[in-house]
């Protein structure tokens, strides 16, 4: 018999401050002060795949967006709690949320790592004002170094996001981008 194959989970939390011009993802820009019904309908949903995940666990859980930085931390961490309860997540699991750069500051890292991350994926693009602009970022190149700063001051696994071939973007500008990344601990 064959070993059941590992499961990973990814979690779409919808809301960014902006969309940016080039994004296909569900995504709204009115955050809600309350997300217990979000939270109840993919708990339900979750609930309800039992008979699909049967005896097996997550072997990595992709908090993604949106901008699910924006959120409360109390959405994940009871998203996990959950999970944790229904005995759901592998003791190895790799568990990732994405950031913003603006977003990428010390007491947001510490708060979810608190929770029980163990990757932060951060969504740089680029490091060049021009080429962020041409995207419709809401960041600048200051956000997107500060955030580097950040990351590499936890111990934790990191991992940024990249962009070439975008509008403004010079073959020394995508260059430089790659060479700040060389020059950091980052190296996913």
């Amino acid at each position: 018999m064959r070993a059941a194959f590992p499961l990973s989970l990814y979690v779409h939390l919808p809301w960014c401050e902006q969309k940016c011009p080039y994004c296909d993802f569900n995504v709204s820009t009115d955050l809600p002060s309350n997300f217990t019904e979000f939270q109840s309908a993919l708990l339900a949903d979750i609930e309800s795949s039992r008979g699909w995940i049967k005896d097996r666990k997550f072997s990595s859980i992709y908090f993604g967006g949106g901008t699910p930085s924006l959120v409360n931390p109390n959405l994940p961490e009871k998203i996990l709690d959950f999970l944790r309860a229904h005995q759901l997540i592998d003791g190895d699991a790799e568990i990732t949320i994405e950031f913003n750069p603006k977003e990428t500051k010390a007491e947001n890292l510490h708060r979810f790592l608190n929770i029980g991350f163990t990757r932060f994926s951060v969504g740089i693009q680029s490091f060049d004002d021009d080429v962020l602009q041409g995207l419709g970022r809401n960041h600048t190149s200051h956000h997107s170094l500060r955030a580097i700063e950040e990351l590499e001051k936890i111990k934790s696994k990191k991992s940024i996001d990249l962009m070439y071939g975008c509008p403004n973007q010079s073959e020394d500008s995508a260059l430089q981008d790659i060479r700040i990344i060389a020059c950091s601990t980052i190296n996913h």
